[in-house]
């Protein structure tokens, strides 16, 4: 108990995966904290999660202000605590109420009570870590030790229209050159799909992405469940005389299109079609979003 503040850290994992499907839906969450995402990601684990525990602060009534899940991974084979993401979240932060405000002493000691009852591992492991959850400062920036990412988010305006923001990123004049050289082959069009219908679709890009890299079948179960969740998980495809030949899958939520996979067809590398699927998702995304990430 810390004041009025009750830190408990639930270490029984069906206890952990219930609690995680009722947490309040008046928590502010980030993208990839979202319910139809945790959801997902609990299905794809299942009968056999990893170990997880549950970092919670509560009021004295009860009422639930901080939520925080974690997993034992391996780190340099030492057991660690890290985020409940298997590595493809590009944002990892705590679930928050609104009226959770705690001092930078406050919020330390508070996270001191969290790691004193973290069973086992020998290390606590959190990277991608958000300067804000929605609107708010993310208040675990107010640990000691906290440190600037190694990663980096390439975010793109479009609020000033899609031309605009096509002028803003690179190689804007190779996309067009090299989608007219593909267009002489036949017609080039782009869908956006989702849901169920967009099942076979994504099997077919992860395929393309596996050639190339090393894809586990839990992340490709996982994505298709995000993409049967409902309207969080959208898939683009560009078609050539209606073939898939390339596209991206990523996530939609807040007015802002995530990107998490890009993949095509090699037949079709010499034209980039991975680059071209992106420009025509930038381009769909401008004609009913605000920004892309």
């Amino acid at each position: 108990m810390s004041g009025s503040l009750c830190v408990r850290v639930e270490s029984d994992a069906a206890v952990v995966a219930e609690r995680l499907r009722d947490l309040p839906s008046d928590l502010v969450r980030g993208p990839f904290q979202h319910p139809a995402w945790i959801a997902a990601w609990l299905d794809a684990h299942a009968p056999s999660p990893p170990s997880m525990v549950l970092a919670t602060i509560s009021s004295d009534d009860g009422r639930l202000v901080f939520a925080l899940p974690l997993m034992l991974d391996t780190r340099a084979g030492l057991p660690c605590w890290t985020a409940l993401d298997d590595g493809v979240a590009d944002y990892n932060a705590p679930m928050i109420a609104d009226a959770f405000r705690p001092s930078p002493t406050e919020m330390r000691r508070l996270w001191g009570l969290v790691v004193e009852q973290l069973p086992g591992g020998d290390l606590l492991f959190l990277e991608k870590m958000p300067a804000r959850i929605g609107d708010r400062r993310n208040p675990m920036l107010d640990l000691d030790g906290v440190a600037a990412s190694r990663f980096r988010r390439h975010p793109l305006s479009l609020g000033g229209g899609i031309e605009v923001a096509r002028a803003r990123y690179l190689h804007g004049r190779t996309v067009a050159r090299k989608r007219r050289k593909l267009a002489r082959h036949g017609a080039l069009d782009y869908v956006e799909l989702s849901g169920a219908a967009a099942v076979a679709s994504l099997e077919r890009l992860m395929g393309w992405r596996e050639r190339r890299y090393d894809t586990r079948p839990i992340l490709v179960d996982f994505y298709r469940r995000v993409l049967l969740a409902g309207d969080l998980g959208r898939l683009g495809m560009l078609r050539l005389d209606g073939e898939e030949i390339a596209g991206c899958f990523g996530i939609v939520d807040g007015g802002v299109l995530r990107l998490l996979v890009i993949a095509f067809d090699g037949r079709f590398s010499g034209w980039s079609p991975g680059l071209l699927a992106v420009d025509a998702a930038i381009g769909w995304t401008g004609s009913g979003w605000p920004d892309f990430a």
